[in-house]
């Protein structure tokens, strides 16, 4: 499922709420700004700017790491965040951007 169907979610009819599905689920919003400043602050120029529409669950991921000195071998949930890039010079997007498709390896 994806923030934006959840943020669209008639919570007054499923919950017998008057509280919005934001007012419910903040976190989601804090999330998308919170990504938007990370890759803000991984580009490293103010010219571009960082759009987060959405973010759906993704697979779960095998994944090792330590912890206290153990070895954990764990799957893990992943999320699909889309992101838009904006610039007026377009060109500027193909030096900064070329690490992010790193980050695409466990699609």
């Amino acid at each position: 499922m994806c923030a934006s169907q959840l943020l669209a979610l008639n919570t007054t009819a499923l919950l017998n709420t008057s509280l919005t599905a934001q007012e419910l689920m903040p976190g989601l919003g804090y999330f998308t700004m919170d990504v938007a400043q990370l890759l803000r602050d991984y580009l490293r120029d103010s010219s571009i700017a960082v759009q987060v529409p959405d973010f759906c669950a993704g697979n779960r991921t095998a994944a090792s790491f330590i912890a206290n000195g153990t070895l954990v071998n764990a799957t893990w949930p992943t999320l699909r965040v889309t992101i838009i890039l904006l610039t007026t010079n377009p060109d500027r997007l193909s030096s900064p951007t070329g690490p992010l498709r790193q980050l695409l390896v466990n699609w």
